[in-house]
Parts: C-alpha cells; structure tokens; sequence
C-alpha cells in the first residue's frame, strides 16, 4: 500500500494490522491534515456515536442503505484509505455474521439479519473513521474526564502494547516453525512453551514500563494536555450533525 513505507519503513504487515489498524497506523491517519482531522475531539465524537445511534434504530431499508454511504463519504473527504478500512472491516464482518447466520434460525426474517448485518458493519466504519482522525491522546483525554483514572490510563496503555504482543506473538511462533514441524504432541508442548514464555515476557515489560512511568512522576493519572480550542466550525459542524440525525429520525417515523 501507499503508505506502508512511512508506517512500517517497507516491512510487510502482521496478520494482525491487515484484520486491525496498528497503533502506527492510527497515529499516521490522525495526524494527517483534512477539514475532518481539524475539527475538535468532541465534535468528531459526538458525530460518530449519533449516527451509530441513529443507525441502531433505523428500520427503513433505504435510510439504513444511506448510512454506510455517509460514512464512506466523510472517510472520502478525511483522506482515509478505503482499501485499508475494508480489510479491517473483516474482523466486525466476522462477528456479525456469525450472530446473523443464526438469527433465521430463531425467527427472525431474513431481511433483518441482513439489516443487523449492515448495522454492525456501518457502526465500526464509524467508530474506524473517529480512530483514524483523531490522535490517540486526544480521545485519551476526553476518556479520562468520564472514566476513572484506573480504567481511562489501563485503556491508553492497552492500546498501545495491544499490537506489541502480537507481533512477539508471532515472531516466537515464526521462530518455532523456522526449526521444523514435529509431530502434534511435541508442537502442543512447543505452543504451550511459547504462551508460557509469552506471559512472562509481558510481565517482566508491564513491570519496566511501571517502574519507568513511576521514575517520571507518575502518580496514579497520565498528565494529558491538548492544545485543542473549540471553535465555531466545530458548534456547526455539532448543528449540522444534530440536525441530520432529526432529519433521518423523522424521515423514520413520518415519512417512510
């Protein structure tokens, strides 16, 4: 991809970044510059949750039809890599529609597993488009203001070492294939091995990274400032996204 030499220097991509973005994508994506990447935190996440919520009750085909269409658009215009979202959108694909594939089962119409299809995968495009515009530290900083401390440093912390273990994951698990393939009782003990390994691995470097966060002030909060300023775009752009979920709403109950 085009620009896979600026995220990752020319390496290829784990099976991990092409199911979800990496932490060096998201913070590529966020920084670039687009009319979306500049408007304010709150605004990019008060647009994305309402038309998630709008997108939850929608029932007309066509409105629910539009709703992919309008985040598709907007990713269009913040410079987004379709290609890329697409691959990422397997991963929430896969859960919808192993709930989906049932739901006929259990009376539901057809048509409306689709629906509920549609829905899960507009939902993430959503939450996708709020990730990839916006720096990890500003949606930080918003979290801790509604989350405990705990919660909002564990989450910050999650996501950037998410990736990290993967890819020790698989480079352990590159390591023991590169010495042969024995048979299955010897591979399950060299798997168990691995994941032992593993577990210490990350225990000895979420011990460094303590004593690191400790030496450096740390005391029980993450200092997150953000050199944000609401604006009047961002009021408008709040309006106007206000007035399309009325709009989609009331298209909903009177019109369809």
């Amino acid at each position: 991809m085009w620009w896979l030499s600026k995220v990752r220097g020319g390496l290829s991509l784990s099976l991990i970044e092409r199911l979800l973005p990496s932490t060096p994508m998201v913070e590529y994506f966020s920084t670039r510059k687009s009319f979306y990447h500049r408007l304010h935190t709150a605004s990019k996440l008060a647009f994305s949750l309402s038309m998630i919520l709008v997108t939850v009750y929608l029932s007309s085909v066509l409105l629910v039809a539009l709703m992919p269409l309008t985040v598709l658009l907007v990713m269009v215009v913040a410079r987004l890599p379709l290609r890329s979202v697409a691959s990422w959108s397997i991963t929430p694909a896969l859960f919808a529609a192993t709930l989906c594939i049932l739901l006929p089962l259990v009376g539901y119409l057809l048509l409306d597993a689709v629906m509920i299809f549609v829905k899960a995968v507009t939902a993430a495009w959503f939450m996708f488009l709020l990730a990839l515009t916006t720096p990890m530290t500003h949606l930080a900083r918003i979290a801790s203001k509604v989350l405990p401390s705990w919660l909002a440093d564990t989450l910050i912390l999650a996501s950037r070492y998410f990736f990290l273990f993967f890819d020790e994951a698989q480079r352990m698990v590159r390591a023991m294939n590169a010495r042969g393939s024995p048979p299955l009782r010897r591979r399950l003990t060299l798997v168990a091995n691995v994941m032992a390994s593993l577990f210490v691995k990350s225990y000895e470097r979420a011990e460094r990274v303590y004593v690191a966060m400790s030496s450096r002030g740390y005391r029980g909060r993450m200092p997150l400032a953000s050199p944000e300023q609401f604006s009047l775009r961002d009021a408008i752009f709040i309006t106007a996204t206000l007035a399309l979920s009325f709009t989609l709403v009331y298209a909903e109950v009177f019109l369809v």
